[in-house]
């Protein structure tokens, strides 16, 4: 018992989790765990936290409009106030010009993002006309993150990886891979950890 204590110690001091923005600001539906019950239940019990200060937690973006963005910059915020990495997801689809994107990333930086997981998001092709970025490469292409000064405490970018191949290139892990290393080294060209 003591062995397996000792690795699932282990595991969570490399673990990252993934939260709803309600799941991570404590305003969830009736009857759901949030992240803050949750570390005050196990604090009350006398238990040593799972989550070590530092742990990544992935805020989800679950909601279609950009307004939800908020609650995403309040996860942030939430999260960073309990010494925890948000890492919020930023799907490119939702953006329709440059500015719109970095003014949401400029105030994910300003609730505490330190990292970002950029990604084209499930609805990419159904929103790819009216100067959308259909995908994480247009968004670079229009320079989002891909200055040095701009949002300079967004030190890392996170990559969907697809190892089974991105369903937009028929599935096939080369191209995927090539997509993704083309993506990766622009972004570290910009200063960018991957």
């Amino acid at each position: 018992a003591t062995l397996l204590i000792r690795r699932l110690a282990s595991l969570g001091g490399s673990a990252s989790l993934e939260l709803s923005p309600a799941q991570a600001c404590g305003k969830a539906k009736k009857g759901d765990i949030t992240l803050n019950a949750a570390m005050n239940v196990v604090a009350a019990e006398g238990v040593p936290p799972m989550l070590h200060k530092g742990t990544r937690c992935f805020v989800n973006m679950i909601k279609k409009d950009c307004a939800h963005f908020n609650d995403v910059a309040d996860a942030c915020k939430a999260l960073r106030s309990l010494g925890l990495q948000p890492v919020p997801h930023v799907p490119t689809c939702r953006f329709s010009t440059r500015s719109e994107a970095d003014a949401v990333l400029d105030a994910l930086c300003a609730a505490g993002a330190t990292s970002v997981f950029v990604l084209g998001g499930n609805d990419q092709h159904a929103r790819g006309g009216a100067g959308a970025f259909g995908s994480v490469g247009a968004a670079l292409d229009a320079g989002v993150l891909m200055e040095r000064t701009a949002q300079p405490a967004m030190r890392r970018v996170v990559l969907a990886g697809h190892p089974e191949g991105h369903p937009g290139l028929g599935r096939c892990p080369e191209k995927t891979m090539a997509v993704l290393l083309d993506k990766a080294e622009r972004l570290m060209a910009a200063g960018r950890s991957i």
